[in-house]
């Protein structure tokens, strides 16, 4: 998963670029009208319409609405994408967009794996303020990708009635970890109890660490969309070993992009080549973090 926090002035269009991958990485087209997708604002549902539109037949998508509320220090709007299964992963995306009466600025500020500041401290004097809008969007390709290199989403988010098949073992992955607080776990409807104490009278014992949910008495009954689990997970502070991954990544992506023509080809793919220059110290920094997906 992906995400951030946009600033944005009020009956602006305001428009936020992803794409859509499979199971081998590569770009996936034509899915724009199979992208699942909600907008809220602080009052519940958005009366605004999201449209999805993808770029030609590139498995690039621009996700798109217009704001009509807005406050002094900002309306918040909540935006979530989701994938379609099984033509992707069905990884999700999830932004706040805040709508100002007047510009504030626009880009990305959070939740990234590190901020402009930091990136522009470890480039030195190699970067002017002219080139802040780049440096903050390649913050963004940097931290996605990442992101994907360890199958995992760092920043601490919240993933409500999230659905799983049963595995017909004692076993259920969950898509995202650590997992913070206490999940809640239904099956079909009926709640289970959950615990991390061993010796405690739970149905469901959580791993946190793992993001792990084993049955104690029982099995995951083989059945499709048959549990569903709302949780937190991630990080409330980006371990230091991935800021300084996604500080790097995006240096390299900084210096390369006259060589690789970074206005004219997609950043994404850029990224992945470009993580493997990392230095072989990164990497090993970022092993301990690396995940299969859920079951």
């Amino acid at each position: 998963m992906a995400g951030g926090i946009f600033e944005v002035q009020v009956n602006q269009v305001a428009r936020l670029q992803f794409s859509l991958v499979d199971g081998s990485g590569a770009l996936v087209s034509g899915q724009a009208a199979s992208v699942t997708k909600l907008l809220r604002n602080e009052t519940g549902a958005a009366s605004e319409t999201l449209t999805i539109t993808e770029q030609g037949t590139s498995g690039v998508y621009i996700a798109s609405f217009t704001p009509t509320l807005s406050a002094a220090n900002g309306h918040r709007y909540f935006m979530r994408l989701r994938g379609p299964e099984p033509a992707t992963d069905g990884s999700i995306l999830e932004y706040h967009v805040v709508s100002f009466p007047t510009a504030q600025f626009s880009g990305i500020a959070g939740p990234l794996l590190t901020n402009l500041a930091n990136l522009k401290d470890y480039l030195g004097g190699e970067a002017s303020g002219a080139n802040d809008t780049l440096l903050t969007r390649l913050i963004g390709v940097a931290s996605d990708a990442i992101e994907r290199y360890c199958d995992r989403t760092f920043s601490l988010t919240n993933y409500p009635a999230e659905l799983y098949d049963g595995t017909g073992g004692d076993a259920l992955r969950l898509r995202e970890a650590p997992v913070v607080g206490t999940p809640v776990v239904l099956e079909f409807g009926t709640a289970l109890t959950v615990g991390e104490d061993p010796a405690g009278q739970f149905d469901v014992l959580v791993y946190k660490k793992e993001g792990l949910l084993i049955r104690r008495l029982a099995l995951w009954a083989r059945l499709r969309r048959y549990y569903s689990v709302t949780y937190d997970a991630g990080y409330s502070t980006i371990p230091a070993a991935v800021e300084q991954a996604a500080i790097e990544l995006a240096a390299l992506l900084y210096k390369g992009r006259d060589t690789i023509g970074l206005s004219t080809k997609n950043f994404g793919q850029m990224s992945t080549s470009y993580l493997k220059k990392l230095p072989e110290a990164t990497l090993m920094g970022l092993d301990p973090y690396r995940r299969r997906a859920a079951a």
